[in-house]
Order: C-alpha cells, then structure tokens, then sequence
C-alpha cells in the first residue's frame, strides 16, 4: 500500500453553544503535504451533497454535485487514468470520517476517496484486502470502521489471496479518520478467514429498550451454509475476532446434515438484516426458500419461517417488518405478476402476509423512505422467460411508490413514476437530509444519465448525462452539512 499523507482541512459543524463552529479535520492525499485550509466554496464535499456514478461502460466514478430539483451537474470522473487499475467498481460506502470507499473487484482492494479536501473528489490510493471484493458496510456500532466481503474464487469460494492455505473465503476490516485533530487514514486493520462464497453482513447492537443486546457482527456465506459471529465490542478482549459459527443445515429442508459447520449445505443464505424492534438478526436463505431468526446474544437460532415464492428481502426503518418481493411468471401466460408481503417480525409465530399481485410489474430493487411510509420499488425490464403476451403487457421504467405507512396491512400504490428507457434497468438511491427524504436518484443505463426526482412531488425533475452505462450509485452527504444544507 502507497504511503498516503496527510491534508488538513476545514468543515463546520453544529454545537449547541457555538451554533456554526470551525474545526480541523485530518485526511489525507497522494500529492503534496499541505496545511492550507481551504474554504468550504472550494470543497466539493462541504458545500453540497455528492452523487457518486459507478459508470460499468468505462470504469470510472463520476461525481455530480447535487443542488435542488434542476441545478445539479457532474463535476469530474475518477478512474480515467487508470487510478482503479482496470478494474470494475464494485459496491460504495461512506464512513462517519466522510471517506467513500468503493470495491475493486480486479484489484483485489477498496479504492479510497477524499470528498472533502478539493474542488472535486480526490483519490487516494487502493488498500489491497482480499479476492473478488463484492459487498461492502459501514459498522453500525462505529461508523468509522468498514467492512469489506471478499468473496473469493467464483467457483469456489476460497480467498487465494489471504485463505488459500485455510481452503476458505475471507472479510477485510477498515479503520478510518474521524473528525477532528489526531484521526487516522483509512487503513486496513484486519482479514479474517472464513466461510465461503458470497457473503452479507448486519450488525447487532444495544438498543433504546433493550440494553442487554451485545455487540457482534453476523456474517453469513452462501457456499458453505453458514453464519459467523463476530465480536464487535471494542472494549473485548477478543474484539474482531470470530467468537461462534452457525450451522443453518436444516435437517428438515436436506438429509446430508451433521455436527460439523464446515460440512458445504444446500441452505444458500443471501439476505440479513438486524432488526431494532425487536434486536434479533434475521437470515434468508435462498435454497431453503426460508428466513431464521438468531438470537445475537446466545447465537442460537430461535424461530424459522418458510417465504416461498419470495425471493429477496429488506427490513423496513422501524425493524418490525421484513418485506418481501417475487415476480411471477408461471400463473397468467398474458400478464407477469408482481408478488408483494411481509413478516410482522414482532408476531409469534413469524407468518408471511401476501398482498394482492401487481399486475404487469416485475419488482426490482427497492427502498423505504426514512419513516417508512413509503416505498420505492423498481422495475425489471428483463424479457427472460417471458411470453410474447407476456412482454408486451409489462410495464417497463417505471418507479411505483407504495403507501406502507399501516403495514402489515396491504400498501397503496400512490405512483407510478415514468423512467427514461432503459431495458438493462435502473438503480435507486436516496438523498436523505437530517431524517427527511429530499430526492431521488435513479441510474439509467442505456441512456448514460441519472435521473433527480423530487420526493414531495414524485415528479421527474433533471436528467444528467454522465459516462457509458451508469449502474451503481451512492448518494453522499458529509456529517458537515447536518443541519445547514437543504
């Protein structure tokens, strides 16, 4: 890893006393040492939100500085100079020290970026980690710690890079600055090696009503069926380290279960979440077509329910309801069927709730508005395995938002928000302002833009043109801007 120095920088934040107060922030830069401090008109970072595009076309990161409904545009690219080493841009993340931190997948490392020391986004170098970087999270406990999956060898699963002698995958953790005089560069801190294949990732943690819940991170991996625990109290004695495996074979889903954790299963967990209601980790494993519930303090697991057909999850802000979404092919040969529910996590027994079918919707990715009141889902515009009646009915581009204020009854759609064409899809993500929703930003493939639409009005409000067949993308507010920019 190149040696990164150090900038000094400005930001403001919000004191009770002070109002808008001054403080120096530590960074860092592959150029020059400076001490200058430049004022916040000349940071791209501190002055506005930033939009991150991961162009798959052309392998760079596109900036655009966000401002209001029609006054956003791209500021600058990454990546054009080889900085990222050929490689693809994986999954995004920021941390609490305002850092982006973006998978490299070819470069078997996480390229890091400094949004706040210039007039555009600067980048600072790649910190190897492991083989086939895929997901990547900001620690809930301390956002200033990252957490990178490396998935290792597609066929296998096993890390070559850090597990080639274990036979397994592995995860990188990262530490970053915070803000203020003293914080660190970002810096790899630990690999760990375990598991194999794709790996997801939540994070348990005390909470309001519940105290008594420990810190441990739950990661599970798809090709080996199983689910480590991870120690993340920083004040253990055995913080960062793994502290427990658990076996999802399910001798009622296959026969070929044993005592032993290692032994490879047909369970294929992909999806997990960590609920706030009711502290509990929730796993869905795509082979079994099912969801566990584990207990993060005695890392057992508790309850099951069966999901079939539904295909992917996400748990809604509140952490009392897991939703579910599937897309059906098979009932009606002239019409695909979007398929909608969820699971009242805090119900006894766990039970999936099914809503009525969305007629000529294929459901994509989706999001909930901060309050979860709202939902915003996307459409597949993929004609794989569908009729001739079947495509020609669907409905393509469009962003359906949906009531889901009185979950678990069914939701509402409220509107059906009209895409530039695009038949390889969109991406979502939101810009959200001290807890409201502002605006959302939607990637639009084959056209090579993104598209701003304003929350209050679900209406269509600029679309930006960036690079060759934008996909990913991470909408970015500095802590410095809490509470001052709209």
């Amino acid at each position: 890893m190149e040696t990164m120095k150090r900038r000094m920088y400005a930001s403001y934040v919000t004191t009770s006393a002070l109002g808008l107060a001054l403080i120096s922030l530590a960074a860092c830069s592959s150029g020059d040492d400076t001490t200058a401090t430049p004022a916040p008109s000349a940071s791209a970072g501190l002055t506005n939100p930033l939009v991150f595009i991961n162009n798959t076309g052309d392998k760079t990161l596109e900036t655009i500085k966000h401002d209001g409904d029609t006054n956003n545009q791209s500021i600058g690219k990454l990546g054009g100079n080889n900085e990222f080493q050929g490689s693809a841009l994986g999954d995004m993340t920021s941390s609490a020290g305002d850092w982006v931190f973006v998978n490299l997948t070819a470069a078997k490392g996480v390229g890091i970026i400094d949004p706040l020391s210039g007039a555009k986004p600067i980048f600072e170098t790649i910190i190897p980690t492991g083989e086939r970087p895929v997901h990547i999270y900001r620690d809930a406990v301390d956002g200033e710690v990252i957490w990178s999956m490396n998935d290792g060898n597609a066929t296998t699963g096993i890390d070559g890079e850090n597990c080639a002698a274990q036979s397994e995958g592995s995860i990188s953790i990262l530490h970053n600055s915070h803000l203020g005089a003293g914080g660190e560069v970002p810096e790899l801190k630990k690999t760990l090696c375990f598991g194999l294949g794709h790996k997801v990732t939540a994070f348990a943690r005390p909470t309001a009503t519940d105290a008594s819940i420990l810190k441990r991170t739950f990661i599970t991996s798809a090709k080996s069926g199983e689910m480590t625990v991870i120690d993340n109290n920083s004040l253990s004695g055995t913080y960062l380290t793994i502290i427990n495996k658990i076996d999802l074979c399910d001798g009622n889903k296959e026969a070929s279960c044993d005592s032993d954790v290692a032994t490879p299963n047909a369970s294929s967990p992909h999806g997990i979440a960590w609920s706030i209601a009711t502290g509990k980790v929730y796993s869905r494993q795509e082979g079994y077509e099912n969801v566990v519930e584990v207990d993060p303090n005695t890392m057992q697991i508790v309850r099951k329910v069966d999901i079939a057909p539904f295909s992917s999850s996400g748990i809604s802000p509140d952490g009392k309801f897991l939703f579910l979404r599937a897309t059906d092919k098979a009932t009606d040969p002239d019409h695909v069927l979007g398929k909608l529910g969820v699971i009242d996590l805090t119900a006894n027994p766990l039970a999936v709730t099914t809503f009525p079918d969305l007629q000529d919707l294929a459901p994509g990715s989706f999001k909930f508005s901060p309050d979860g009141t709202k939902l915003y889902l996307t459409q597949s515009n993929d004609n794989t395995g569908l009729t001739a009646a079947q495509q020609a009915n669907l409905k393509r581009d469009k962003l359906v938002v949906l009531d889901t204020a009185a979950l678990p009854a069914a939701p509402t759609v409220t509107a059906e928000i009209g895409l530039l064409a695009s038949p390889a899809g969109h991406n979502l993500d939101l810009h959200v302002h001290d807890g409201n929703l502002k605006h959302l930003w939607v990637t639009n493939r084959d056209d090579n833009s993104v598209s701003v639409i304003n929350a209050a009005s679900n209406q269509l409000v600029q679309r930006v043109a960036v690079g060759s067949a934008p996909n990913g993308l991470l909408v970015y507010e500095s802590s410095a801007l809490a509470g001052h920019h709209n």
